[in-house]
């Protein structure tokens, strides 16, 4: 009886040095886009594709060759079914041999790559496919694929195993078409409406995903003598606000009695070429932007003394740096920036005062 377990332990472990060998995994196996085209997985013309991936493969097992397929997938629906790209490679991989290392390029390839020959034909269109089913069809005309979720789905083996290994990459899609504002003001172009209270509100409406988290808002200040203009926004005016907000931002912000007041509303987009990963996010790469809003700020006699009060702090300080800027010109914006905290309105007069009669250093922020 001994015996015969014995025999059956060894032929286990035979069985999962044939067929449990082969290791394949994605990095990143997930990136999430704010836009994606239809053609960017397009099998004819791979090497135009962008690099979104990489798939590692080892073989643990005795040296033999792998057999590789490939199948892509919307939200469920195959574009690219099982068994219609198969692969298989050029050389034996073994336990002592190096990984194999492919991208997306090499994968979504009707000619093969470096390191697998196609096995059998391989013939895919993908515009035809999209335009064949019906909730793509509409993808295709306009080039970009809807809200949903792209899979590519690999599966290996060695080819005398039976039991095959896969792994998944996806892509999630959440399209990201507009920011609205809503007030204070009115587009740019049109007579600018006044505003007379402080803390100003600023409103704003944008679609939200999972992964587009930050919302900035910029504002830029312009005099009487030189209103603003689509054009000369960034070049004229003088910025006084551009940082992470959300809609119903109302921070204090020393606006001057008379000038007029830009503002926008931009959040970084994610596409092929920067996407948001799982595990990191990138700042970089384009942005949705809002139109330009505009307002005049006519200082009511509360918010003029709330400016004179601000001033009158400062001036109490007698601090060398201070009074230099602002004898060359230099405007406060109102804010107060102390061990890393930012400190505005009342909060910022109170953080002056705390500060006189003690020794400290001033920094002018540009």
């Amino acid at each position: 009886m001994k015996r015969i377990s014995a025999i059956i332990f060894i032929i286990c472990l035979l069985g999962v040095g044939l067929h449990g060998t082969v290791s394949l995994s994605f990095s990143p196996s997930q990136i999430r886009v704010n836009e994606l085209k239809t053609l960017s997985f397009d099998p004819i013309m791979p090497q135009a594709q962008p690099l979104l991936t990489t798939l590692t493969i080892s073989n643990k097992g005795a040296a033999d060759k792998i057999n590789l397929e490939i199948a892509l997938s919307w939200n469920g629906e195959y574009i690219i079914h099982p068994g219609e790209a198969r692969f298989i490679s050029k050389e034996e991989l073994g336990a002592g041999d190096a990984p194999l290392v492919l991208t997306n390029r090499d994968m979504i390839s009707q000619e093969g790559s470096q390191y697998f020959d196609k096995d059998g034909d391989i013939s895919i269109d993908i515009f035809d496919i999209l335009s064949d089913m019906s909730n793509l069809k509409d993808a295709a005309l306009a080039g970009s694929f809807p809200d949903g979720i792209l899979a590519m789905e690999v599966k290996a083996k060695p080819s005398n195993a039976r039991s095959w290994k896969s792994s998944r990459f996806t892509i999630t899609v959440r399209n990201l078409n507009s920011i609205t504002l809503l007030s204070p003001g009115r587009p740019i172009g049109q007579l600018a409406p006044q505003v007379n209270d402080l803390p100003a509100s600023f409103y704003w409406q944008v679609q939200k995903t999972d992964f587009n988290k930050n919302e900035y808002l910029r504002i830029f200040e312009f005099p009487p003598s030189r209103p603003p203009t689509v054009t000369n926004i960034e070049t004229a005016g003088r910025k006084v606000y551009d940082e992470i907000a959300f809609s119903g931002f109302s921070e204090f912000l020393p606006f001057n009695d008379g000038y007029t007041y830009a503002w926008q509303v931009y959040m970084p987009l994610y596409d092929i070429y920067n996407p948001s990963l799982e595990d990191k996010r990138n700042p970089d790469g384009n942005v949705l932007r809002s139109n330009w809003y505009v307002f005049q700020y006519n200082a009511n006699k509360e918010d003029a003394e709330a400016i004179d009060e601000f001033q009158a702090a400062l001036n109490m300080l007698n601090n060398r740096t201070i009074d230099n800027a602002r004898n060359l010109g230099y405007i406060p914006l109102g804010e107060v920036i102390i061990e890393g905290r930012t400190y505005r309105g009342m909060e910022a007069i109170d953080a002056i005062m705390d500060l006189i009669g003690t020794v400290f250093d001033a920094e002018l922020m540009p």
